[in-house]
């Protein structure tokens, strides 16, 4: 029952577990095609116990999710901000381009590398809009 679902201690864990799904979302990229339906539906799911529970926290839940599915599918960015592209976890992206200037006879592996950007393909462009 709606009731049941919208409870003080449901609706916490509840906010934490989308958030997990949000973060993971905002991070997904491509990979979000793949589950889009699934999302979809849970947010359908979301969206109709917020009315039937008079939840407003419920549908900002909803609303929330559904705003990191779409930033996901559509946003365009730094790859970089994510990943290191070259696999390296024990460098930091910010350490990899923060040398601006390289003086003769000094190291020139800290001169900035050109910056990889993401872009959403037509695939995610057509499930973010369906």
């Amino acid at each position: 029952e709606a009731h049941q679902i919208v409870s003080p201690t449901k609706e916490a864990k509840l906010k934490w577990l989308t958030g997990l799904l949000g973060s993971a979302l905002h991070k997904g990229g491509p990979r979000i095609v793949d589950i889009a339906s699934e999302v979809s539906a849970v947010l359908r799911s979301m969206f109709e116990l917020s009315v039937t529970g008079k939840s407003l926290r419920l549908a900002e839940m909803a609303a929330h999710l559904a705003s990191m599915m779409c930033g996901a599918l559509t946003g365009t960015y730094v790859d970089d901000l994510f990943a290191a592209d070259d696999g390296d976890a024990s460098t930091s992206f910010p350490a990899r381009w923060v040398a601006s200037k390289v003086r003769e006879g000094e190291r020139t592996d800290l001169i900035p590398t050109p910056f990889k950007w993401r872009r959403p393909s037509p695939e995610e462009i057509e499930v973010a809009t369906a």
